[in-house]
């Protein structure tokens, strides 16, 4: 004959205390230990129904296991990794907390719990601090710097390439033998290439 519990489970899919914790445990949802699960109840963190006698709690799984992700406690297994957590992007300029966040989650595919936004905000804080600390030292750089040096050293590589001709012309002009004429434009090109190696871009 099923034990009290196991009729309750039958008829109103409850679960006395004892049950459910193991229940918890085996599903990797919580593990909690009985005092840390009756102070969790006691807060309201976790509800409760009463049996006919108001004599014993009685819990719904599905609903307990909600309230137990949503608040984040009972070490909760399914939580993201630290090899999860080390993937995830970087902060974007100007970008939120609760921005990053939502970031997170889509890249995570997981809805956060209570301890998951303090594990984002305390990755979002320390991202920003790793991304402060590289500028100092001048490991990152900013990207509009970045591109504007790109232009200007691209412009100025183009320049002195097209200054060659307007330089040459009239040299090349009197010029009647091609092996003459190929040296002198092999000799002005290493020239320009030395003088890109020398310059300083940065």
């Amino acid at each position: 004959m099923l034990n009290y519990c196991k009729k309750v489970e039958k008829m109103a899919e409850l679960l006395c205390q004892k049950d459910l914790l193991i229940k918890l445990k085996k599903h990797k949802i919580a593990n909690f230990k009985p005092p840390s699960f009756v102070e969790a109840v006691n807060r309201g963190q976790i509800s409760y129904s009463m049996n006919a006698n108001n004599t014993r709690k009685l819990y719904n799984y599905k609903t307990v296991k909600k309230e137990i992700i949503q608040a984040g406690i009972g070490g909760l297994v399914n939580k993201p990794t630290t090899k999860d957590l080390d993937k995830l992007s970087d902060p974007k300029g100007g970008q939120t907390i609760q921005e990053y966040g939502e970031t997170v989650v889509a890249e995570l595919g997981t809805k956060p719990t209570i301890t998951d936004a303090n594990i984002y905000k305390t990755l979002y804080q320390g991202k920003l601090e790793k991304i402060k600390y590289e500028k100092e030292r001048s490991i990152l750089i900013n990207r509009e710097e970045v591109e504007d040096k790109a232009f200007s050293v691209s412009r100025s590589i183009r320049d002195k390439i097209l200054s060659i001709p307007e330089r040459m012309s009239n040299e090349l002009a009197s010029m009647t033998d091609a092996h003459d004429i190929k040296e002198l434009l092999y000799k002005e090109f290493n020239k320009l290439l030395d003088g890109f190696s020398k310059d300083s871009f940065l």
